[in-house]
């Protein structure tokens, strides 16, 4: 939903929204919308997030850090999130653990930047009921233009998503499931290449792979531009200049 304001437009996005249907944001960005209004209802999720084998609750992080950081900087939209805190009625398997919601409500402005939500350290305030997450003072400011305004491809959604009613309307299944029940053994190469020596880095990545192979690895994906080096511009002669 795009809601006309005295600040302009804004889009309404409602938990799931955000991120089962990440193509809402991007719609509401092309449409000239600059502020994603997101009720939500986020929970602690106890999980070992930061691989120290401790659940400490800190799963919610990853729906701000990963879902709400990454629709304000590739839309350029100032993101209100506000999210339930305290303990809520429903309750797990074993009827033990009821849902307990950190607040953490933010806000997150087009350049990934926190307005308000961060403590010093880097950290998401976690919420006190009761209590603004903002302050008064406050003013979410953002581009009159968005940066989709150039790779939003209306044509190629279109495309898509008629493949898939087609496939939807023959009673097909739209299932994202491996067709193998135990996967690929997968690997990831976390290198760096020579740049402009593609020969060089040919070599490296045929090392990695017979690496991978010994392993029993079945994929190995390497970085982006691995083969050539990421600028265009030789990054030793960019050092020069600025030395």
């Amino acid at each position: 939903m795009l809601l006309q304001t005295e600040w302009g437009l804004a889009g309404l996005s409602i938990c799931y929204d955000t991120y089962a249907n990440p193509e809402i944001e991007r719609y509401y960005a092309a449409q000239g919308a600059g502020i994603l209004i997101n009720p939500t209802a986020t929970s602690r999720s106890y999980r070992d997030i930061d691989g120290d084998g401790v659940k400490d609750g800190k799963g919610w992080e990853w729906y701000y850090r990963n879902r709400l950081e990454s629709i304000a900087s590739r839309d350029g939209l100032a993101i209100a999130s506000a999210d339930l805190v305290g303990a809520d009625g429903c309750a797990d398997k074993d009827g033990k653990q009821p849902c307990d919601f950190p607040g953490g409500s933010v806000i997150v402005r087009g350049s990934a930047d926190y307005s308000a939500g961060q403590n010093a350290d880097g950290t998401l305030v976690v919420g006190t009921e009761g209590a603004l997450s903002n302050t008064k003072d406050l003013r979410v400011s953002y581009p009159s233009t968005t940066r989709v305004a150039n790779d939003f491809h209306p044509d190629y959604y279109a495309k898509w998503y008629a493949e898939l009613a087609d496939r939807q309307e023959s009673d097909m299944s739209l299932n994202n499931r491996y067709g193998s029940a135990d996967g690929p053994r997968v690997a990831v190469a976390n290198v760096a290449g020579v740049w402009a020596d593609k020969q060089a880095n040919v070599d490296m990545m045929v090392r990695y792979a017979e690496q991978a192979a010994a392993d029993d690895v079945d994929l190995l994906v390497f970085p982006e531009t691995v083969l050539t080096g990421y600028d265009s511009t030789d990054p030793r002669a960019m050092r020069t200049r600025t030395a």
